[in-house]
């Protein structure tokens, strides 16, 4: 089945390039538009190859790694969790605190207590 598919089927996504324009871009929003013609693919193809590659959405993907920016900000800086989220183009700190909860399983404050030093 495999060979009787197109080579853009067949074709891998290049995920360290695709994580490095993720990561270079923590502070702003994701740009499916721009990762999809990184991929040279439709954004609906992306979408589809980046989530059966990973198992996620290139949203929750990116979602991940603001909230591993936000833990590694938390561990080593004293930065005000309103300051951290504004960094991460978070406007609200609650709505921050609702996705970095849900992410990572505490509260940014918790989460900081935990790992204090």
């Amino acid at each position: 089945a495999a060979a009787q598919r197109p080579d853009s089927e067949r074709k891998q996504l290049n995920m360290e390039k695709l994580t490095a324009q993720m990561q270079a871009n923590l502070s702003g929003e994701l740009d499916l538009d721009a990762l999809a013609a990184t991929a040279n693919l439709s954004k609906f193809h992306f979408i589809r190859r980046f989530k059966a590659h990973t198992g996620d959405t290139p949203i929750q993907r990116f979602i991940q790694m603001k909230m591993q920016r936000a833990c590694e900000l938390l561990d080593s800086t004293d930065k005000a969790i309103k300051v951290i989220a504004s960094e991460l183009n978070y406007q609200d700190a609650f709505y921050f605190s609702r996705i970095f909860k849900r992410t990572i399983g505490v509260s940014p404050q918790k989460y900081r207590e935990q790992h204090a030093i």
